[in-house]
């Protein structure tokens, strides 16, 4: 049997075909696993942080927030008055768009996290059948 080239389109069997594709969908699969994997990674961290925007010199109440956590200098010490937790909602600021920021943030670390465990399973599943199932979750992932 003669390897496959793009150049020999006659000389082509179908179980040449059958190699060349199933090797560059085992590479593509790697590379799509460390990928999730990355990407993870960076929405753990943005979830994590407890520190988005800091103070500075010039600002007028200085203090800190983040998704979920914010702090306060007090005006009298130079102490942080810090509130909001992630797992109680009653603690965040009184405002629709950071609740939801850190609903939606929170839900796409959970399904991040979710698929790399079935790229996990990948080593007993077939892996036709995991990369489609992460493929619909990671869709929803940027959906959110």
């Amino acid at each position: 049997m003669s390897k496959f080239r793009i150049d020999e389109i006659d000389n082509i069997s179908a179980y040449d075909y059958y190699k060349f594709y199933l090797k560059n969908s085992r590479v593509f699969s790697i590379i799509w696993i460390i990928l999730t994997v990355c990407f993870t990674i960076c929405i753990i961290v943005c979830f994590a942080s407890s520190e988005w925007i800091g103070d500075t010199v010039k600002s007028p109440t200085r203090g800190y927030f983040g998704l979920y956590h914010f702090c306060i200098r007090s005006p009298i010490s130079s102490s942080y008055q810090c509130s909001g937790t992630w797992t109680d909602f009653s603690t965040l600021p009184n405002n629709s768009a950071i609740r939801a920021a850190c609903f939606f943030v929170g839900f796409s670390c959970l399904l991040s996290l979710i698929c790399i465990v079935i790229f996990i399973f990948s080593l007993a599943i077939k892996l036709e059948r995991v990369v489609h199932i992460c493929a619909w979750i990671q869709l929803l992932i940027c959906n959110v």
